[in-house]
């Protein structure tokens, strides 16, 4: 296995080296299905080859788009999945069960023509999406049940967490006036799975819900 291993990431990097030296024009193209292909890779793969292109994913067959990711010289400026839109698309296709056919077609661009809802540098993006897809199911041991319904307990709403989730705890706390589920969040509030749990979670140690 170690051997195996070593084999693989050398021909690996030769793969990376060989790509980077193809024309733009011979190295546009690329698909397959996610049974046999890692997203991680392939999203790497592009970063690392600075495409300019769209990379989207479908249903088995292509018979509907599920996902579509921007990439401008290397670098995610755009993202769409479902209902998501910026970080938290790419954020949820590392927390979904994902399956279908993906293809990348390269397109020029200029940079004037890119209108980007992504925050972070490509890699950091791609790193955070990982560490995120590790965590959650730490939040969803704790959090067994998505049906289960949530309501406020406190009068008012103090927040304790990360600052830049204070409008999500907010979007959370009102929704949870009448009472939801997990379930319910995930399809009403435009964010991750991870943020909706993660600051459900905050919530309830906090004792503003139960």
């Amino acid at each position: 296995p170690a051997f195996s291993k070593n084999l693989c990431l050398v021909l690996a990097r030769r793969l990376e080296s060989t790509t980077l030296k193809l024309p733009r024009s011979l190295s546009k193209q690329l698909q397959g299905n996610l049974r046999f292909f890692d997203l991680a890779t392939i999203i790497q793969t592009l970063i690392g080859s600075h495409q300019t292109g769209t990379l989207t994913i479908s249903e088995e067959g292509g018979k509907a788009r599920i996902a579509e990711i921007l990439f401008f010289k290397g670098n995610i400026v755009r993202a769409r999945f479902r209902q998501l839109t910026g970080d938290d698309a790419v954020f949820q296709l590392f927390q979904s069960p994902l399956e279908g056919e993906f293809s990348f077609t390269g397109r020029t661009l200029q940079e004037n023509e890119v209108q980007p809802d992504v925050t972070m540098p490509g890699i950091s993006l791609l790193m955070e999406s990982v560490r995120l897809q590790d965590e959650l199911p730490l939040l969803q041991e704790r959090l067994r049940d998505p049906h289960r319904t949530f309501r406020q307990k406190a009068a008012q709403l103090s927040w304790s967490g990360e600052a830049e989730n204070v409008e999500l705890a907010a979007a959370i706390w009102s929704r949870l006036k009448k009472g939801a589920s997990l379930d319910d969040l995930q399809g009403e509030v435009p964010r991750c799975t991870y943020w909706i749990y993660k600051v459900t979670q905050t919530l309830l140690d906090d004792g503003l819900i139960e």
